[in-house]
């Protein structure tokens, strides 16, 4: 049986063997596995926030120089007074990640990938702007929203796929 469940969270979580023995040892092998990719994100269980910087790293259960940390890698900025649930998200991801191993400099591709996804539907959805009332200007917003939906829904079946390849 143990051997069956090491075998089926490394195939179908994803897991690293470090996680797998702390879970065995804190819950056994009877337990229903969960995973990061399984916990709802913030955005999912959270309203709308308004956090300074302390407020951020406490909700997020960081350290501020873990935010220091992904600000100097271009994660978040400095220049704000208030974080929102955006931030938080990013935070929390960026935690998560952080706790397998996988630090904000490791990241910094997804970072460059999201930007260069903003530029893209930002130059297809700027010509529904230039009407200049605000009725377009919505609409382009709406838009630019629904595209990048598109693109996260298309980037997550296609890391799916390769994963699968593992």
């Amino acid at each position: 049986d143990r051997l069956r469940f090491v075998l089926r969270a490394q195939r179908d979580r994803f897991w690293p063997l470090k996680v797998i023995k702390e879970h065995l040892l804190e819950h056994g092998v009877d337990s229903e596995v969960t995973s990061i990719a399984s916990r709802p994100g913030p955005s999912s269980i959270l309203q709308p926030v308004r956090l300074d910087r302390r407020g951020l790293a406490r909700e997020a259960g960081v350290e501020e120089d873990f935010l220091v940390e992904l600000e100097q890698y271009g994660f978040l900025t400095d220049d704000v007074l208030f974080y929102g649930t955006t931030e938080l998200e990013i935070v929390t991801a960026a935690r998560d990640l952080a706790d397998e191993g996988l630090h904000p400099r490791h990241l910094v591709m997804l970072r460059t990938a999201a930007e260069r996804e903003a530029h893209m539907i930002r130059s297809v959805a700027r010509p529904r702007s230039r009407a200049g009332d605000a009725a377009a200007r919505g609409e382009a917003e709406d838009f630019a929203r629904d595209l990048g939906e598109s693109m996260i829904t298309l980037h997550g079946a296609m890391l799916r796929t390769k994963l699968r390849e593992v």
